[in-house]
């Protein structure tokens, strides 16, 4: 059966243009793209594999859709759309920090995975240990970030044409030999840690914090100025965690860290800084709120932060992270996720145990743990890796999931 569709395609002045064309909707899409070139050849020097058909966005296709060339033409008919477009599949997508600063644009193909972007990326801000980096995207809450996920293409993530990615840190195994020899990938570890502090995803003492904050303000505005950094100057949730700012007298304490730090250059600043923050009890753990069940009759599921790390799960006070318990990765030999819940087992009791979570996050946790393990043990055998591995005691197993 055919039905004719108005295609749009590039002249040979790159203008959109458009022909109508009858297609055979029981053949796939790549017979339709071959009757398309047949009646519309690409301009000479062309290449046809570096084009594919695209779906305009639609109601069955939110973000519009690139058409697989083994897909019968039938199969994307439920969008009702009678305008297609034959178009390249290159696109410049905008990357930036999570700072939201230092955007750059790399040139991918629409059809590649966050997998296949992520080095891309990295190879543009020359970042080095970037298969611990990710993509990400603003979440609906302020100042939170949702990660992408890897094997699958951004358009299928309802990524816009427009919308830039987070470049993030998603893994902290390698954070360890990361120094000012390398200011490149100091100052995303750095950019990164100060908005875990601010925020107070990390949890830091006020010694701490100020300090911290002494070496931002050395990094951002230099040397201590007595004119200029007076009271009121400072813009406290910028530069300390929720738990210090209301203390009285704290901005004189900040300035008072700041004028030790006299005529010290930005990039030894940001390397005290991250050393600080690998410090810190919470540093490199990534925690996700969840729901231990019920202990017993008439009580209710407690909440808690669940946090992954390179070496453990642990458990912690929603508010203080206090630590509950901790269960090391190379004593954890299988995990499963469901819509509701999450599961790990561990051998650290004979017989093993099963440890269960509420929480709707039960997917990302689960991939973050695959994660570690595949990096830990590519970098177990890879001797290129063998000095970013971790030591033998924090090593991974190499239980599967």
């Amino acid at each position: 059966m055919e039905a004719a569709y108005k295609i749009t395609f590039p002249d040979t002045l790159g203008v959109r243009n458009y022909r109508t064309i009858k297609l055979d909707t029981t053949g796939s899409v790549g017979e339709a793209i071959s009757r398309i070139l047949g009646k519309n050849p690409l301009p000479a020097g062309e290449d046809p594999s570096a084009y594919g058909l695209f779906l305009p966005p639609c109601p069955a296709f939110d973000n519009g859709s690139w058409m697989k060339e083994a897909d019968l033409l039938s199969k994307y008919s439920a969008a009702r759309q009678e305008t297609m477009e034959y178009r390249k599949r290159q696109r410049l997508l905008t990357v930036s920090l999570v700072d939201g600063h230092s955007r750059k644009t790399v040139l991918i193909d629409d059809l590649m995975t966050v997998a296949e972007l992520v080095p891309l990326c990295t190879k543009k801000y020359g970042v080095s240990f970037g298969e611990e980096f990710s993509l990400a995207v603003d979440a609906p809450v302020a100042g939170e970030h949702r990660w992408l996920r890897p094997e699958l293409p951004l358009r299928v993530q309802n990524v816009r044409d427009d919308q830039a990615v987070i470049l993030k840190k998603k893994l902290f195994i390698g954070d360890f030999v990361v120094d000012d020899t390398d200011p490149i990938t100091l100052h995303l570890v750095y950019i990164q840690g100060r908005q875990s502090i601010v925020q107070g995803v990390y949890s830091c003492g006020q010694e701490e914090a100020l300090q911290l904050a002494g070496l931002q303000m050395q990094i951002t505005y230099g040397n201590y100025d007595p004119l200029a950094h007076v009271a009121g100057f400072l813009n406290l949730e910028e530069f300390l965690p929720p738990t210090v700012r209301k203390i009285d007298f704290i901005e004189e304490d900040v300035y008072s860290q700041h004028r030790r730090l006299m005529n010290i250059d930005e990039v030894e600043c940001k390397y005290r800084y991250v050393k600080i923050c690998r410090g810190l009890k919470t540093y490199g753990i990534t925690f996700f709120a969840v729901k231990e069940p019920p202990k017993g009759p008439n009580l209710y599921p407690r909440a808690v932060l669940l946090g992954v790390s390179r070496d453990a799960i642990v458990f912690c006070h929603p508010t203080t992270k206090d630590l509950f318990s901790r269960h090391v990765l190379n004593q954890v030999s299988r995990w499963t996720a469901s819509p509701f819940t999450f599961s790990f087992d561990v051998c650290e009791t004979v017989p093993e145990s099963t440890i269960t979570v509420e929480t709707t996050e039960g997917e990302a946790i689960a991939e973050l743990i695959n994660d570690y393990f595949v990096i830990a043990k590519r970098r177990r055998t890879d001797p290129s890796l063998a000095s970013l591995s971790m030591s033998d005691s924090d090593e991974l197993s190499s239980a599967q999931a």
